[in-house]
């Protein structure tokens, strides 16, 4: 991170850290301060922070005994019994440290430099002490920070007061409206997607988005986003926050990939009525978006399905098994199964034997057959083909014996086959297999 050399000393930055391990997200914001916030006294006197004083006697800055620079804080000059003290009251943005050097020229054990933060002494020097740094934790919040010199009832030794210079204070609370989005993000069609926003020093915050989705709550910092068809479609889409706070706004943004279903697949193509010991094959359109397809046949003992490239299915119909069954078909990716298809209703029958007729019937062979067979009849008579509907497929005459009949441009599936002679109507069932 480079931080720009005009960003004024002792601006806060708010830094976000974004930490995922699989489906867990820690979002951690730090606020560290451009450069150091210093108090070294070279303004000449106590104006660069609000500086309180207590005790007998103002601390005052001297040029004569100084660490660094030019001038330094002294201790007011008291008499026995008495004492001296200077305090800044400052909010602290995150737990920090502040440091300072101090000097002290003092009746050992009897005259002291001490150091309160609130309250509690944190740190206490005597007798003769050269200039040193010393640092003390201190945690987020208000704070006063108290230099006090006290003097017992008797000696006076050495200078007879302290000196501070250097103080460096920790990271002070900015109010300045601040705002994050969040990291971007992925998610799936149909599903929520969880934001956890950051804002400091703000009244009310609105989300919006460039899609069609919905917030579950647009005024909360931490919410949830459900994508909507719009932006299943263009596959990406932009969520603004915006705070609100002393007449001002300020937007972040972040960008949301939305990865889509798989595609809902058409109608599937194949025979709606077959026999039950063929093997027929059932197809659709590949899909988009798919990775694998899954097939479902009910009941499952009808057949025998197996796909090899998806799309695709292969059924060995059971032999001993006849009646309706239904086949239906979906996509699977990483966001999961898509929608259904229509469901194909299928009749299996038992076509063994339909070549089997009474003496006195005509005879079909073979059946099924590629629309290529043989009638033989006792007479001459009409034929009629019909599919299941009823439709007039073809019309014709047979003659008595065995009559040659080529209809291979009929597709493959069921059909009604009708011959009526002078004294006999007879309907039996067609079956084309290619």
């Amino acid at each position: 991170i480079t931080v720009s050399p005009v960003a004024p000393i002792g601006t806060m930055i708010d830094l976000a850290l974004e930490v995922t391990s699989g489906y867990y997200e820690l979002t951690q914001l730090f606020t560290p301060k451009v450069g150091l916030i210093v108090e070294d006294f070279e303004t000449g006197d106590f104006s660069k922070f609000p500086w309180q004083f207590v005790g007998s006697s103002n601390w005052t800055i001297v040029g004569s005994e100084v660490y660094e620079g030019d001038y330094a804080a002294k201790s007011g000059a008291i008499g026995n019994s008495a004492q001296t003290e200077m305090k800044l009251v400052y909010e602290v943005a995150s737990n920090d440290t502040i440091s300072f050097y101090r000097k002290v020229s003092s009746e050992n054990n009897y005259d002291w430099l001490r150091f309160y933060i609130d309250n509690t002494k944190v740190g206490e020097w005597s007798g003769e002490v050269a200039w040193s740094r010393v640092a003390f934790p201190v945690t987020a919040g208000e704070h006063t920070f108290r230099w006090q010199y006290i003097k017992d009832i008797y000696v006076s030794s050495g200078s007879d007061c302290a000196w501070v210079d250097y103080i460096e204070l920790p990271a002070n609370t900015d109010a300045t409206m601040s705002v994050y989005a969040g990291v971007d993000g992925e998610t799936c069609a149909q599903q929520e997607f969880t934001i956890s926003a950051i804002a400091l020093n703000y009244e009310t915050a609105l989300w919006s988005t460039s899609g069609d989705g919905t917030f579950a709550d647009s005024s909360l910092l931490e919410t949830a986003y459900m994508p909507g068809d719009q932006d299943a479609e263009e596959g990406i889409v932009t969520l603004w926050l915006t705070v609100y706070g002393n007449d001002q706004s300020l937007t972040d943004s972040l960008q949301l990939t939305v990865f889509p279903l798989p595609e809902t697949p058409g109608a599937i193509n194949g025979l709606d009525m077959v026999c039950n010991y063929w093997v027929e094959t059932y197809s659709i359109d590949s899909l988009a978006a798919t990775d694998t397809y899954q097939w479902i046949l009910l009941p499952e003992e009808a057949g025998t399905l197996v796909s090899t490239n998806g799309y695709e299915a292969e059924i060995t119909w059971t032999e001993n098994y006849y009646g309706e069954v239904t086949l239906a078909v979906q996509g699977y990716n990483d966001c999961g199964f898509g929608e259904l298809s229509e469901t194909l209703t299928i009749l299996v029958d038992q076509c063994i034997g339909v070549s089997e007729p009474k003496t006195s019937d005509p005879l079909l062979t073979p059946n099924p057959n590629n629309g290529y067979f043989t009638i033989e009849t006792a007479g001459d008579a009409q034929m009629t083909i019909t599919d299941l509907s009823g439709k007039t497929l073809y019309e014709g005459t047979v003659q008595q014996g065995a009559n040659a009949i080529d209809a291979q441009w009929l597709q493959e599936g069921f059909y009604l086959m009708t011959l009526k002679s002078s004294n006999q109507i007879y309907t039996t069932k067609l079956v084309i297999r290619k």
